[in-house]
């Protein structure tokens, strides 16, 4: 509750845009059932571009789960929880170049949505797209993570 001299102020664009990846998150979390702890904390943020989050994998297979989401879609892996932002920026980056080749090479693999893809080419070319992008944000020795 606010007092008398305290004021409210609205949150920012990049205030909201996080909170609605964050409901997006838990869902992309549920849906494909990632065994986390039930808490996932955000590690770093280029808004509205990309968002990297990560929380303590329950599973056992490592101690991180590292979950990834942008405009095209919501990604995750497991691994080490001492992994730098950009280092975890750049597992991504290969993630999806591969992916994206392996569908360039082979349109008719199995996507998780395929309603949402009309054109798996073009998905191919995004997928590698954004992964190059995401290579070079790891790369980036000027940013700060």
């Amino acid at each position: 509750m606010l007092s008398k001299n305290e004021t409210f102020a609205p949150p920012t664009a990049s205030e909201e845009w996080t909170d609605r990846q964050f409901g997006v998150i838990l869902n992309y979390l549920s849906e494909y059932q990632v065994p986390y702890s039930g808490q996932i904390y955000l590690k770093w943020l280029a808004a509205p571009y990309i968002s990297i989050w990560n929380s303590v994998c329950t599973s056992g297979e490592a101690s991180t789960v590292w979950i990834m989401h942008n405009k095209l879609q919501t990604d995750h892996f497991t691994g080490a929880s001492d992994a730098s932002v950009r280092d975890v920026i750049g597992v991504f980056g290969d993630r999806w170049i591969k992916a994206g080749r392996d569908l360039q090479k082979n349109p008719s693999l199995k996507l998780d949505h395929p309603d949402e893809y009309d054109e798996p080419e073009k998905y191919a070319a995004q997928l590698v797209s954004f992964g190059e992008m995401f290579k070079s944000v790891a790369e980036d020795t000027e940013l700060e993570f």
